[in-house]
């Protein structure tokens, strides 16, 4: 705004040097410093707002000289209350003969005298008239129009609608105030066409892909790949860090996710960077402060003993195809159960405040 009205005070500046001449030949400097004192100011251009409430707000005064500060401080009080789209000051040598009239020439912003939403189905409407802040029966801004818009925008985005559409049409009422529509084109959600994983080495790329909820679209129909903004947010900071954690990988770290969108095909590419940080072995062992159990029935929670797994756990990996860390490596979940069959064994004793700290 500031760089707006810097402009708006130069070209002000610019209509008093070159202000309108009377029929009589007048040289440039002549011109340049009548148009600097003014011996009258006019206000033209408004109908709704107060004439006296724009000649206080711009402060100018007959005789006052008209330098570039003063311009740019009368113009930046105008903009400021919000009534107009346009204020311009001029210089006039020929309305009244041997004087000097300095003209507020101002545009006043039509009023808002209804709003209307218009194509939402994935997003409640509600959820649209939240994010247009623009009050009925005042003057329109076009700044939040545009905010508003983006606002809208920004809730399909989150809601996997990157393709979403949001025009604005304005219709003049039978009072001549402006009712505005936003009219919303959802189109379909975001196909995912593929997963791009960067700086893995120990993890295998399938592997990373096949943890996320996130897919991308496949050949059969059931594979639509569409983009959900709720799943991606717990791949990357939940099921991503969890399959790694469970290959030893405890420091893992995503560090940066981008989602390319091609909004003509509809598709989008994400890609995700990975820090895996090294990978944790599993090292000595040892229980200490216990006096309920003795040490070596407390020793057969140890996951990291060597023992084959379960039938059940088995199963359990063939159905979910979860990537099992190989022998000795720290598998941070495995190591979380035991702690809580721990603690599961002194409640049970009535140890109810016994504290387990790995």
């Amino acid at each position: 705004m500031s760089h707006k009205l810097a402009r708006r005070a130069a070209v002000a500046m610019a209509a008093l040097v070159t202000a309108a001449v009377s029929a009589r030949p007048i040289a440039a400097q002549e011109v340049a410093g009548r148009c600097t004192v003014a011996d009258s100011i006019a206000v033209r251009g408004h109908v709704r707002v107060d004439e006296a409430r724009i000649r206080t707000e711009a402060g100018l005064t007959p005789g006052t000289p008209l330098n570039f500060p003063t311009l740019q401080r009368a113009i930046k009080a105008l903009y400021q209350l919000g009534e107009f789209d346009d204020v311009q000051i001029q210089c006039d040598l020929e309305s009244v003969p041997g004087k000097v009239l300095s003209i507020l020439q101002v545009k006043e912003r039509a009023i808002l005298g209804d709003i209307t939403v218009v194509g939402p189905k994935a997003v409640s409407e509600r959820s649209i008239k939240d994010k247009i802040d623009l009050l009925i029966g005042r003057p329109i801004d076009p700044l939040q129009v545009a905010r508003a818009r983006a606002r809208i925008d920004s809730t399909y985005e989150n809601a996997g609608y990157y393709l979403a559409r949001v025009d604005i049409d304005s219709t003049v009422q039978s009072d001549g105030r402006i009712a505005l529509t936003y009219r919303i084109d959802e189109g379909r959600r975001l196909a995912i066409a593929g997963i791009d994983i960067v700086g893995n080495e120990s993890v295998k790329e399938k592997q990373i892909v096949g943890a996320m909820k996130t897919k991308p679209e496949g050949f059969f129909w059931f594979r639509k790949g569409e983009f959900n903004e709720d799943k991606y947010v717990g791949d990357l900071g939940e099921r991503i860090p969890e399959l790694y954690s469970r290959l030893g990988h405890v420091e893992m770290r995503i560090t940066r996710d981008t989602l390319i969108v091609d909004r003509e095909r509809g598709k989008g590419l994400v890609q995700i960077g990975v820090s895996e940080g090294p990978r944790f072995r599993v090292g000595t062992f040892e229980i200490a402060g216990n006096r309920r159990f003795p040490t070596n029935d407390l020793r057969k929670f140890f996951p990291f003993d060597g023992a084959d797994p379960s039938l059940g756990q088995r199963v359990k990996g063939l159905i979910k195809r979860e990537a099992a860390a190989p022998e000795g490596i720290f598998d941070q979940r495995k190591w979380d159960e035991a702690v809580e069959k721990v603690n599961n064994e002194y409640r049970n004793s009535g140890y109810l405040y016994a504290q387990i700290r790995p």
